[in-house]
């Protein structure tokens, strides 16, 4: 710990540009002075001018005067002679000296106007300032200062004016102009002298900004300034002065200062000054000062004497320097290092101090207990530092040691010493290297301690510790197995449950459904048999229980398996999906820049779909929200889908663990289950939420060419499939209808498809019904369809959508191909919008429910089939 106050010196640096601003400041007074001095005489100069200059216009008008007589020629020559002296003495005066009649004509010039303007004297006599001065404003001003002269009548002294000289320089002047009068008492002319006062000028200029700087520099060094007379009295103090006493000008006046110092300290304070000013030497002190908030606070302060050319002090320049938190600083460190002593002392640790200069070595008492000596046994230096360490460690702890003074400055390492007695101790080392000024490194300071029990421990730690590894690698192993096949069980459990749910969905559809439809049509038709009214009304409600059961049926195939999903696809599925979420109250947009149709094998493209209804089941139910967006992109042979809320969030801690067990949050989302479905199926499952600020789940699986081929192999399903397949393409007309149907232009050729023998028989009973309808034939599936049409060529083609081997779909197009002339009347138990166009965009006329009213299918039947009819018929009039 330092044992005084650090020198003034070290302190106040920057106030070395404050010193060398007083110092110019003192020059730039005396040449203050000097100026005055030189104009003071160049004034008596430009009267003694002025006065000659006078003389030499009245020698004129005497000269003037003179008749021409011998006595007059003699008198005019003595004139003459006296003139051409005057005329001398006002050439070599530097001052202006000029005459101006009252139209601004020079009369009388010196040399010193005529080398102002460039020119001689006789050039400019007769002419104007404008002239030769091409500043307007400059002229304007000279002709109006002669007004003024010619119309007081009285003389004008101008403290300054410019004039622009011929090289283009602005030269300042300060000019007395006197009015002169002819016999009469008129004045006729200007007499003028000026003095070129540029010098000074720009001496009074620069003065001005010297004291500006240094009242600028002054006021805003981080130090209180202020100085004071040769008798040691303030004069002046700097504005942070005011700012910290909150004293006034008024109030610091003379002995004022004495009032804001700590009465304790006042006398020491004014003694060691006065001493200072007997002595002529620079003072220095420490004393507390109080502040406008009335608090004291330490000021080191110190004052320079000022000293003329003569060596006698004129003034004294000093500064305040706040040294309070250098002083609390001090203290701190006197009691940080006696707590540091005592935790030395408490942590049985040893310190050490090497000189890199002198390379010596200090050691305290412990250090040598470290070491396994007896204080003062040995001389600390390092060669006995090293003698100490155990062989193996002294090369590892001579390079830690020079590395640390050449490139790190930090001194970590443990290593071994040999104590006299053999034993072995471990000792860990903790060390800075401390430098320069320049950078330079010059002592290193540090602790030993004795570590020798942590060694020990840790050696059985690490013992522990291998054999801990080894047990949890073997239960790591069976653990990962036991996942993996968790996982593909997992995996199976879903597949095997959407496999059973699309079992269940099918035998609704083909049994329940196909049956409930038939009912319908049945009772359509007793509907038709005017039955007596209380029939009629057991029929209605009938029907109405069918229609709820039939719409139910289709509500449960839906859930169960959407059949859009195997029939149009993923994108298509999810769009659909998203309709579906707003009986949810959540509004989903989705956006697809993927592909219609995507090739995926149906175990994927189901888990996907599963995944993402979960997730949006999720939305609704925990994210607070009644929005969600859902993006299909195809990146890079990726299939990404993004399902994003901007609702609560949830803490992305519970979402990081991929093998452990879920927490009870991750399983409330089923987070965990749809990350393990997408590893199982070779894709991954991404995570971004934060509390407050939403989810953004992203499912990401590769397009692999393996699960392409698997699905190009696959039995396609639906519209968006068989467009990969090349259609068989059927001839207009490869052979005669058969005789056995022999076409009756009265009546409408109906040829019904449909999987299912009720449905058929009921379409049957319900369009025989109608005389101008005509069935005839009935096919199973879409590729008997396609045989029958090209056989029968019936006018029109009640198709049913969902068959085996060619749906309905594919059997439009093929029969559109071949014979665009003949109508196709869809029909569906599933109504979806999607089957819907896929039908229509394959060729179909109309599309309708099973369950659509006997009349509603009748309609649609004459409707298209009329179309058709007539079309044939104007061709053939043609």
């Amino acid at each position: 710990m330092p044992e005084s106050i650090p020198s003034y010196d070290a302190l106040l640096r920057e106030n070395t540009a404050l010193r060398l601003k007083l110092a110019e400041y003192e020059t730039r007074i005396g040449q203050g002075r000097q100026a005055e001095e030189q104009l003071r005489v160049t004034d008596e100069q430009s009267r003694r001018a002025a006065e000659l200059a006078e003389a030499v216009v009245y020698g004129f008008g005497i000269n003037t005067a003179v008749g021409d007589t011998t006595d007059g020629q003699r008198t005019e020559e003595a004139l003459r002679k006296s003139h051409a002296f005057i005329r001398q003495i006002i050439d070599t005066d530097p001052n202006f000296v000029f005459a101006k009649d009252r139209q601004g004509r020079f009369t009388l010039v010196n040399q010193a106007v005529a080398d102002c303007y460039g020119t001689t004297v006789e050039g400019l006599l007769g002419k104007r300032d404008a002239d030769f001065n091409a500043n307007e404003h400059e002229v304007a001003h000279f002709q109006q200062k002669d007004r003024d002269v010619l119309d007081s009548l009285k003389d004008l002294f101008i403290p300054e004016e410019t004039i622009t000289d011929a090289t283009g320089s602005i030269r300042w002047l300060q000019t007395v102009k006197r009015p002169l009068f002819d016999e009469q008492g008129r004045a006729t002319h200007v007499l003028g002298v000026a003095t070129d006062i540029t010098q000074r000028k720009l001496a009074n200029d620069a003065l001005r900004e010297s004291e500006e700087r240094f009242r600028t520099l002054a006021d805003n060094i981080t130090q209180f300034a202020w100085m004071a007379d040769a008798t040691g009295l303030p004069f002046w103090y700097n504005r942070r002065w005011y700012e910290y006493t909150g004293a006034t000008f008024d109030e610091a006046e003379g002995r004022g200062w004495e009032k804001v110092h700590h009465p304790d300290h006042l006398d020491r304070v004014l003694e060691t000054w006065r001493r200072a000013r007997d002595t002529g030497e620079t003072w220095e002190e420490t004393f507390p000062m109080r502040g406008r908030d009335g608090r004291y606070r330490w000021f080191l302060s110190r004052a320079t004497p000022i000293r003329n050319g003569e060596g006698r002090i004129t003034r004294w320049f000093g500064t305040h320097t706040d040294v309070t938190d250098l002083r609390r600083t001090q203290e701190e460190l006197r009691q940080s290092e006696e707590r540091l002593r005592l935790a030395l002392a408490g942590g049985e640790m040893g310190a050490w101090d090497v000189d890199l200069l002198n390379d010596t070595m200090r050691w305290d008492s412990k250090e040598f207990a470290l070491l396994g000596l007896s204080e003062g046994s040995v001389s600390a230096s390092p060669p006995a530092f090293y003698s100490h360490i155990h062989p193996e460690d002294r090369p590892v702890i001579q390079q830690s040691v020079q590395r640390a003074i050449e490139e790190m400055g930090v001194l970590e390492y443990e290593f071994r010493v040999v104590l006299g007695d053999g034993q072995i101790r471990w000792l860990a080392a903790k060390g800075r290297v401390l430098k320069d000024e320049r950078g330079n490194p010059v002592r290193m300071i540090g602790v030993n301690f004795d570590v020798t029990e942590r060694k020990l421990a840790e050696a059985r730690f690490r013992s522990f510790t291998q054999e801990l590894e080894a047990r949890v690698a073997e239960r790591t192993v069976e653990l990962v197995n036991l996942h993996g096949r968790l996982r593909a069980l997992t995996t199976d459990l879903n597949l095997t449950e959407q496999r059973e749910r699309k079992r269940l969905a099918t035998d609704l559809h083909d049994y329940l459904a196909q049956l409930l439809a038939l009912v319908r049509m049945k009772l359509g038709q007793i509907k038709r048999l005017a039955p007596p009214p209380g029939q009629a009304e057991i029929v209605r409600e009938a029907e109405a229980v069918v229609n709820e059961a039939l719409t139910y049926t289709r509500t449960l195939v839906t859930q169960l398996s959407p059949p859009v999903l195997y029939e149009f696809g993923l994108p298509a599925a999810l769009k659909w999906l998203a309709e579906q979420m707003v009986r949810q109250e959540l509004s989903v947009e989705v956006r697809q820049s993927a592909a219609d149709r995507i090739l995926l094998p149906e175990d994927q493209a189901v888990l996907l779909f599963q995944s993402v209804r979960e997730l949006l089941i999720n939305v609704r139910k925990h994210a607070g929200t009644h929005q969600a967006f859902v993006a299909i992109e195809q990146q890079d042979g990726d299939l990404r889908i993004t399902v994003r809320d901007e609702g609560a969030g949830v803490d992305m801690a519970l979402t990081t663990a991929t093998t452990n067990p879920p927490s009870s949050m991750s399983s409330k989302f089923g987070l965990f289950s749809i990350r393990e479905r997408m590893l199982a199926i070779g894709g991954r499952f991404e995570v971004e939420s934060a509390s407050g600020k939403g989810m953004t789940a992203r499912l990401v699986l590769p397009l692999s060419m393996s699960a392409q081929a698997k699905v190009t192999s696959a039995e396609p399903l639906g519209e968006a499939v068989s467009c990969q397949r090349s259609p068989r393409f059927l001839h207009a007309a490869p052979s005669a209808p058969d005789s056995r149907f022999e076409r009756d232009t009265n009546r409408i050729r109906v040829l019904l498809v449909d999987d299912h023998p009720l449905v058929r028989e009921g379409m049957r009973g319900l369009l025989q019904e109608h005389v101008d309808v005509a069935i005839v034939g009935e096919a199973w599936d879409g590729e008997e369809a396609v045989a029958f049409v090209d056989k029968l060529r019936p006018d029109c083609v009640i198709m049913d959508v969902n068959m085996p081997k060619i749906d309905g779909i594919e059997a439009t197009r093929r029969i559109k191909a071949a014979f665009g002339h003949i109508a196709i009347v869809g029909i569906s138990v599933n109504t979806s919008r999607e089957l819907e166009a896929a039908m229509r965009r394959a060729g179909a006329d109309e599309f309708l429910s099973k369950g659509a009213p006997a009349d509603v299918v009748y309609r649609a039947l004459v409707a298209t089939s009329t179309k058709y009819l007539q079309k044939k018929k104007m061709e053939a009039s043609v």
